[in-house]
């Protein structure tokens, strides 16, 4: 499935260019990420923590910067994970891009996301990924801000799905049917 999500950074272009690809300085700003091994400059390894409800759900895996692209100020970076005990594996292609805008720089996102195993029940559906990747993108953005103006590491707690996907439901105004499924 194909995501494509946006954030504003409120610095310029530069900085935030530079910013972005301080991987060892923005991984913690994504809830749920640890960054556990700098192998170089351009390959990671690390974990991601998921929690949808009584189901805990962390993945390892690395994450490889495949392409820098600085004239068009744009980077794709590929990765892959397992979860720890067998129940699926995520595969993600993003290629993000910065643009300039009035008071800042705007980051589009688009994610390449491939999922296998159990965590795709979880997932139930396009639209409640695509939604919850919205949302996020946005606590990457607020944690992100929040990091630059204190330099404090963000707290490492696990992404709750249950969470983002009931903040998702409600705010589009979609109501579970007595069968399960969303209309």
């Amino acid at each position: 499935m194909q995501i494509d999500n946006s954030l504003l950074l409120p610095m310029a272009p530069d900085a935030a260019w530079a910013l972005l690809l301080d991987i060892p300085f923005i991984a913690p700003c994504l809830p749920g990420t640890a960054l556990t091994k700098v192998i170089d400059d351009r390959h990671y390894e690390g974990t991601v923590s998921l929690s949808f409800g009584p189901i805990a759900l962390t993945f390892q895996g690395q994450a490889e910067i495949t392409a820098i692209d600085a004239a068009a100020r744009q980077v794709t970076v590929r990765a892959q994970g397992r979860e720890n005990r067998g129940r699926g594996s995520a595969h993600a292609d993003v290629m993000f891009q910065l643009h300039e805008k009035a008071g800042g720089t705007e980051v589009t996102v688009r994610t390449t996301l491939t999922l296998a195993g159990s965590i795709i029940q979880y997932a139930r559906g396009v639209g409640m990924v695509t939604k919850t990747a919205q949302q996020l993108i946005e606590q990457f953005s607020t944690r992100l801000a929040e990091r630059i103006d204190s330099g404090d590491v963000p707290d490492a707690t696990a992404i709750k799905m249950g969470k983002l996907l009931w903040s998702s439901l409600r705010s589009t105004g979609q109501t579970t049917a007595k069968n399960g499924s969303v209309q």
